[in-house]
């Protein structure tokens, strides 16, 4: 069996990694969480058996600390009746537009209504009912690492 398991980080110095009977394995870094090294990163790993036969493996990770940009939403054109621009219309159920991440998952609330962002951040919500007065939404987008924001409107 795996006798000792150790890891480089981005061409680092090797460390000893803990690993369990069952072959998992977790280790903490040093990375910064305020955004200054977010991106992709190279984990190394050496395990060595009771034999002392030696396997390399090459991870990739990628880090994001940072929350999308707010996602912004807006009617869509065809729904806004005039006057053009004024966030008012006169219909019952229309579309909303916006954008925010690539891929991040969009939620509309109080309805919960839920879609992904595109590769270029657009998103829609179709048949969006209103009723009669100010009707208040929460976008909030939240990126595939689990980062999250949102705006009011």
């Amino acid at each position: 069996g795996l006798t000792s398991l150790s890891a480089s980080i981005d061409g680092g110095e090797y460390f000893d990694v803990y690993f369990g009977p069952v072959g998992s394995f977790n280790f903490n870094t040093d990375f910064l969480l305020d955004g200054t090294e977010d991106g992709s990163h190279i984990v190394q790993l050496q395990a060595t058996d009771a034999a002392g036969n030696v396997l390399d493996a090459l991870l990739s990770l990628t880090l994001d600390t940072s929350a999308p940009p707010a996602p912004v939403f807006d009617l869509a054109p065809e729904y806004d009746s005039a006057p053009v621009g004024d966030d008012q219309t006169a219909f019952e159920t229309v579309t909303l537009r916006g954008g925010t991440e690539a891929n991040a998952v969009v939620v509309l609330n109080p309805l919960g209504f839920e879609t992904i962002a595109d590769a270029a951040g657009d998103f829609e919500f179709i048949d969006i009912p209103l009723s009669l007065g100010l009707n208040e939404f929460i976008v909030q987008a939240t990126d595939p690492a689990g980062n999250e924001s949102s705006f009011n409107k």
